[in-house]
């Protein structure tokens, strides 16, 4: 069983690689920073974060909350350290998802990695997947990058 924590009006937990968060309308600044440091510490940990979020009961994300994941993507890998889920999500949200996709893309340089499903069982489906692909990858990159070089 998940042992939430409060983000706000939301809640969010860490399990092993994977942060899980759940959405409840709209996602302020620090809710939104709550997370992305949550993901870190995942990542400091495991290496990777695949982020969950239920959006079954999202609204939109605030002007300064995407301003926040701008400014993150400045200065974190937003690209290379993990993926990210949405399921159940409105039409609206996916919108809203899209544009702060959009907004990395253009002051970052760097398109987060995000899909949309729409049910909790695709989701965990897709952190499966995704883990898999994860860990094929990892295996099957040399050991010894300097080696590697020489060949």
């Amino acid at each position: 069983m998940r042992e939430w924590t409060p983000n706000g009006k939301h809640r969010m937990c860490a399990e092993d690689d994977a942060v899980y968060w759940e959405l409840l309308g709209d996602i302020d600044a620090d809710e939104l920073r709550g997370c992305l440091e949550l993901g870190e510490e995942v990542i400091s940990k495991h290496g990777r974060a695949f982020l969950i979020m239920n959006g079954t009961k999202a609204r939109s994300v605030t002007p300064a909350a995407r301003r926040v994941q701008a400014d993150w993507a400045l200065t974190h890998d937003i690209t290379s350290r993990g993926r990210s889920v949405i399921y159940g999500t409105p039409k609206l949200v996916r919108a809203f998802s899209v544009l702060i996709i959009r907004a990395s893309q253009l002051i970052a340089r760097q398109t987060p990695a995000v899909d949309f499903v729409d049910t909790e069982a695709a989701a965990m489906e897709w952190l499966h997947k995704q883990r898999a692909d994860w860990d094929n990858r990892t295996s099957s990159a040399p050991q010894d990058p300097v080696r590697a070089l020489r060949k």
